[in-house]
């Protein structure tokens, strides 16, 4: 039996006549029992509908976004974006944009991400000879994903149970055995099944069970992440030769290099971080000044994501900057983004911050330059709490 792909609706007022359209386009799959469509629309009264539009948003496989100039203006559609993607960027969802009416999202938070109809030509675009097949369009490329992640799911068979097993489960709600629990907690019945379930691309094995007798449901992952946070040191090129070497402006104080500042053989291939925009983004909200090592009029390329991990862009700190008040302040302004945006995965989410330090050594002959590149991993939380005057004394003992 394969499972039900949870389907999460997020739409503007303004857009309800068209996701009805759509909705129409997906009942096929929906009598197969093959999706599980679900929108604030199916709010019963008396339900406290915040938390409601809360659970379906955390649980559903695939989020679909509504796309139009109301969906964008929206403050409500916004929280539900800023949440969408903190599980896609770890693994636990599809995200996909359906573009319904023009407007500018290719900057959004979403705006990386494929979007449908085909080539993301609005649906309401008079290039399509009828709503009808701009529908169709979306639910040929939603059925696709579906049938993806439908692959990805393999069924267990139920475990056998004994009335001390069933016992041992009330008294023990954290097993970590085939389903996690051994009986229903809430009716003490053994008649449950369950399924493995997979979730990729994080490889995450997870069991999901249902009593048969109540109804109720559990889900527990196998394996919880370890948080212990990285940190790794290693020898970085001259940075103000090599700037130099490929025609870049000198940076100093803060900036930000390109990821393969060290490699590329000539400015043209040169290319930042996916993470760069987002981050000058907000330090430009805050005030931060950086040196851009861009040519004046020149616009880098993005490296595209190729994994579930944030990783941000390769900050560069001057020795001065070091000790300068600012530089926590530019730390912070990351690690609060990333509170947000991973908000409910502050433990179990991977984030990387790299950074460039320079160290300057007087020495008889001078002064003496040397580049460390300094990589932080761990999670949200841990990052939140790194103390940025580990940068010094990282580089310093490094140095002797």
């Amino acid at each position: 039996m394969e499972p039900t792909i949870e389907i999460f609706l997020c739409y503007a007022n303004r857009d309800k006549s068209l996701l009805e359209q759509l909705k129409t386009q997906l009942t096929s799959l929906q009598h197969q029992g093959r999706i599980n469509l679900w929108d604030d629309s199916y709010i019963l009264a008396g339900v406290e509908w915040e938390s409601e539009i809360e659970s379906h948003l955390n649980t559903a496989q695939i989020i679909l976004l509504l796309v139009s100039p109301d969906f964008m203006a929206s403050d409500q559609c916004f929280d539900k974006v800023k949440r969408a993607m903190a599980r896609y960027q770890i693994g636990e969802a599809r995200v996909i944009p359906i573009i319904l009416r023009p407007v500018h999202w290719q900057e959004a938070l979403f705006g990386k991400l494929t979007a449908l109809p085909t080539q993301a030509m609005p649906i309401t675009d008079p290039r399509w000879p009828s709503l009808d097949e701009a529908f169709y369009n979306v639910a040929d490329g939603i059925r696709k994903v579906v049938e993806q992640l439908t692959s990805l799911y393999y069924e267990t068979l139920p475990q056998k149970t004994t009335e001390q097993d069933n016992d041992k489960a009330l008294n023990d709600l954290s097993s970590k055995e085939i389903f996690g629990y051994l009986a229903c907690p809430n009716c003490r019945s053994i008649n449950f099944t369950g399924e493995r379930r997979l979730v990729s691309p994080l490889g995450e094995v997870y069991n999901l069970i249902q009593c048969k007798e109540c109804g109720w449901r559990g889900k527990i992952v196998n394996a919880e992440k370890e948080n212990t946070m990285q940190t790794q040191l290693s020898d970085y090129v001259d940075v103000e030769k090599r700037a130099l070497e490929l025609g870049c402006n000198v940076p100093s104080g803060l900036a930000i290099l390109p990821t393969n500042f060290d490699a590329a053989t000539s400015y043209d291939e040169l290319i930042h971080e996916s993470t760069t925009p987002t981050i000058r983004s907000l330090w430009r909200q805050a005030g931060i000044s950086e040196t851009r090592i861009e040519k004046e009029g020149s616009k880098l390329p993005q490296r595209s994501k190729k994994s579930w991990e944030w990783v941000s862009p390769l900050i560069f700190v001057s020795q001065w900057m070091l000790t300068n008040a600012a530089l926590p302040i530019t730390i912070n302004i990351i690690s609060t983004h990333l509170s947000d945006i991973l908000k409910g995965h502050r433990n179990d989410a991977d984030v990387t911050l790299e950074f460039v330090v320079e160290t300057i050594e007087q020495t008889k002959r001078g002064e003496r330059r040397e580049y460390k590149r300094v990589s932080i991993k761990g999670s949200p939380k841990e990052i939140e709490a790194f103390d940025v005057k580990k940068l010094k004394q990282l580089t310093e003992k490094a140095n002797k």
